[in-house]
């Protein structure tokens, strides 16, 4: 089973330096995430969190509904 791993890196002067082995010699695909860096989101990008005390369910949310046992039964 394919799993992915994470290792610690520097990034600096536009290069990555790993600070642990790498777990494959092979040519590979990688994904570097910096993590607690702002940015400027692009014109098509959401927040995280943006939506915050906008979006709410209704307090019987989990409550079976009548619709769903007459599918159901």
């Amino acid at each position: 089973m394919l799993m992915p791993v994470t290792i610690k890196a520097i990034f600096a002067k536009g290069q990555v330096k790993l600070e642990e082995p790498a777990p494959t010699t092979e040519t590979v695909e990688v994904t570097v995430t910096f993590p607690d860096i702002e940015r400027q989101l692009g014109e098509n990008e959401i927040k995280f969190g943006s939506l915050s005390g906008k979006i709410t369910l209704p307090s019987n949310f989990d409550d079976e509904s009548n619709e769903m046992n007459e599918l159901f039964n």
